[in-house]
């Protein structure tokens, strides 16, 4: 998923709750919803930030692998975001896609 990423306390953990209620129950702990956010690399894009967030995406698909959060570090993510409940995956690191015969799907907000 491709979410708007603010950048502020607040506004990530608003966001992470609507994720984790339409998305609850979707995933198991070994195939957790992948979160990242284009905005953390290129910044503020204003009216074609949906676009980006589009082309993040598919570049994610053709790589097979979905870039980590450039300002994220280990242990520096809100700790009242609730990353269990569907579970979600907020990489601070590029992470691999998996090769399974299960298809990969996008979704960009």
């Amino acid at each position: 998923m491709e979410a708007h990423g603010t950048g502020t306390s607040l506004g990530d953990l608003i966001e992470a709750q609507g994720i984790n209620e339409v998305f609850r129950g979707s995933h198991e702990i070994h195939r957790p919803l992948l979160v990242g956010a284009a905005k953390s690399c290129v910044g503020h894009t204003e009216s074609v930030a949906g676009l980006v967030g589009v082309v993040k995406t598919l570049l994610s698909f053709e790589h097979g692998a979905v870039p980590g959060l450039a300002h994220l570090t280990e242990g520096s993510l809100n700790p009242a975001i609730d990353c269990s409940t569907v579970p979600l995956e907020i990489p601070a690191k590029t992470v691999t896609l998996s090769q399974s015969p299960v298809s990969h799907r996008g979704l960009v907000l």
